[in-house]
This record gives structure tokens, C-alpha cells and sequence, in this order.
């Protein structure tokens, strides 16, 4: 009978303790998924940030209105042809 009593009271330590082990798991995947999802969101503001930075898109941006707005169209004269 004390052996049965001392097996009760093993299984109900161990599953009290497999309860907490589980709680602090899902606690610490929460946690880790947040952490996961801020990263991501820095890393794709900063790679925002230096793709607008970038020598060549800054003189993109600064010169390729002018060039539109220099665009001559050349139309040939029909009439005048030799």
C-alpha cells in the first residue's frame, strides 16, 4: 500500500512539473516569436533606409525629372523632302 501511495505522489509531482516545463515553453516562445517579428521589422526599415540612401538613387531621383522635362521630340517635315 506505501508503495502505491509513494507512486501516486511521483506522478503528481512529476505532472505538476511537466505543467510548469510546458507554460515556461509556450512563455518563451511567445517571447522569442516577438523578438523574431521586431527584428524583421528593423531589418526592413533599415534596408528601407540605406535603399534610399544609396548614391545612385539619390542622383536618380535628383536628375531623371529633368530629363523628362528636356525631352524634345524631333518630328520630321514631310512637306520640305528633296
Amino acid at each position: 500500500m506505501e508503495s502505491i501511495i509513494q507512486a501516486n505522489i511521483f506522478f503528481f509531482i512529476s505532472s505538476v512539473a511537466t505543467l510548469v516545463l510546458a507554460i515556461l515553453a509556450a512563455v518563451f516562445l511567445v517571447k522569442l516569436i516577438r523578438v523574431i517579428k521586431k527584428v524583421e521589422e528593423l531589418a526592413d526599415t533599415l534596408k528601407e533606409s540605406l535603399t534610399r540612401l544609396q548614391p545612385k538613387n539619390l542622383l536618380h531621383s535628383l536628375f531623371n525629372s529633368a530629363r523628362r522635362k528636356r525631352k524634345v521630340v524631333v518630328k520630321k517635315d514631310v512637306n520640305n523632302s528633296v
